[in-house]
């Protein structure tokens, strides 16, 4: 039912990054992405063994529809639907959320481990869809730019189906990625399994609770939300998904995610924040995350978190263990009790907080330098973070000094990396050059373990603040760059706060 939108003519940084290896690398992503566009809505049985657990609920969220529990339950069968997933149930799905749609509020419940093969149905405000463990599959040779659940036709358009929530518990949707034909190069990107949009520049907004649902095998993303999402979800999974488990692209959506968990072999960001799509005048979003574990695979890319215009976005007590990439415009990012491992691979990416004019705040989290490391030099440092305080969609942001603040955090090599053996240093936080103006990190009571060929690298330049006991293992401390006596690039303030641990050779020195 959906089609490829012409207007959707500029790929993604997410596609960028992809393919930074053959263009040039990290150099030529940055310069790339830096005007990307909006993303315009468009349109194999059995399962594969579990390859991660799902976390641990409190319970399900509260329908947003009171009323919802009162009104009539349909099922697919009893529109002719057959459940075995070989027969084409797509029309008896669509005509039994029809019938809700007709009576405003309503239940499709399916049938308990059936399997209801589905091309594309739509989806809208008031509907309940009641997995009850079945899965929806998606047929071979799928058209492309064709979304499997979709609002894109019925967003809401009225303040009484605003109030409204489309509720989808306790179901697994499969692509069936290996009867889709190709999809590395993103042949297949605008072919969602879930999309979810409200009505743009309107105050009519989607409101979406999902619970207990599986999204896997897709060619594409499992979850896009698009623009004015409110949506609660929790306990996701994402399997095998290419471009990412939950993919946010929209501008002013508000997201509540509790517990995510990812893996696979295909499954690109997993939880991809990437907002290039303005709605009512702002990319501006509020995203909240905890309890999401993303493991690492061979085609697995950084997790991507933006919050833009003033936006915020709260990370607690999760693992992204494949990269990540963490930017705002004038927001805040706030990541507490977390694992971050920084990766550097075949696809040219290295971990980043990009510094675009936000305040991003990493408390008591464990940073873990990682990649491909022994004996294969490297064109980058492997860091466990990365300041990039140069990529900017607006010039202005870098005239709004922010901060990038570690507090009692610690960084060490992945447990393969080892020290270094001929390649690229391994360190702690790399600043890869600014002007100290253009905002500072700072460095709050934490701790750079032995493996670390050095703790902070400011070759590049920037301005950083040490305050209250750091303690230092590495053989050397920090390096900076070979440059004139006075030289401003470099604003550093010590204050007292260096602590030598028994394998620290050396604090400073001047080089790069």
């Amino acid at each position: 039912m959906g089609t490829v939108n012409p207007d959707s003519s500029r790929p993604s940084r997410r596609r960028l990054l992809g393919t930074a290896a053959v263009t040039g690398g990290v150099a030529a992503v940055l310069a790339a992405a830096g005007s990307s566009e909006a993303e315009t809505p468009t349109a194999a049985d059995p399962s594969p063994a579990d390859p991660v657990d799902l976390p641990t609920t409190d319970g399900a969220p509260e329908s947003a529809s009171a009323e919802a529990g009162l009104d009539r339950v349909h099922t697919p069968e009893e529109f002719g639907a057959v459940g075995d997933g070989v027969n084409d149930d797509t029309a008896a799905l669509q005509a039994a959320i029809d019938a809700v749609r007709e009576e405003g509020v309503g239940t499709v419940e399916l049938r308990r481990d059936a399997v209801y093969l589905v091309s594309s149905v739509d989806i809208q405000h008031g509907l309940t869809l009641e997995g009850n463990g079945a899965r929806i599959l998606r047929p071979a040779g799928h058209e492309n730019g064709v979304r499997t659940l979709t609002t894109q036709h019925r967003p809401a358009q009225t303040a009484q189906e605003h109030a409204r929530a489309i509720v989808l518990r306790n179901l697994t949707v499969d692509g069936a990625i290996q009867e889709q034909g190709a999809f590395r190069a993103y042949e297949q990107e605008q072919s969602s399994l879930i999309f979810l949009n409200g009505q743009k520049d309107t105050p009519h907004r989607q409101v979406v609770e999902i619970a207990d649902v599986t999204v896997m095998n897709s060619v594409s993303d499992g979850i896009h939300l698009w623009t004015a999402t409110d949506a609660t979800i929790t306990n996701l999974r994402g399997v095998d998904c290419f471009r990412g488990g939950l993919t946010i692209t929209g501008g002013d959506n508000r997201v509540r995610l509790r517990g995510y968990r990812g893996g696979g072999e295909f499954t690109g960001a997993h939880i991809d924040i990437e907002l290039d799509t303005l709605s009512n005048g702002r990319f501006h979003g509020d995203f909240e995350i905890d309890d999401a574990i993303v493991e690492d695979g061979p085609h697995t890319r950084p997790t991507d978190i933006e919050c833009g215009d003033g936006g915020r976005a709260v990370i607690t007590d999760s693992a992204f263990r494949s990269g990540f990439t963490m930017m705002g415009l004038n927001g805040t990012i706030e990541v507490t009790d977390c694992e971050l491992h920084g990766k550097d691979g075949s696809e040219g990416i290295v971990p980043r907080v990009v510094h675009r004019g936000d305040d991003v705040t990493f408390t008591r989290c464990d940073f873990r330098a990682h990649g491909t490391r022994v004996g294969t030099p490297r064109a980058e440092i492997l860091a466990g973070v990365r300041i990039q305080q140069t990529y900017s969609f607006d010039a202005a942001a870098l005239n709004n000094p922010r901060r990038v603040v570690f507090d009692r955090c610690t960084f060490s090599p992945a447990a393969a990396e080892g020290t270094n053996d001929g390649g690229e240093p391994v360190v702690g936080i790399w600043v890869a050059g600014a002007a100290p103006s253009a905002g500072q990190v700072i460095v709050r009571d934490s701790s750079f373990g032995q493996g670390l060929d050095h703790a902070v690298d400011l070759t590049l330049g920037g301005r950083l603040v040490l305050e209250g006991t750091n303690r230092i293992d590495s053989p050397l401390g920090f390096l900076v760059g070979s440059l004139p006596p006075g030289d401003r690039r470099f604003v550093i303030e010590e204050n007292g706060s260096l602590e030598a641990g028994p394998h620290n050779d050396e604090m400073w020195r001047r080089g790069g």
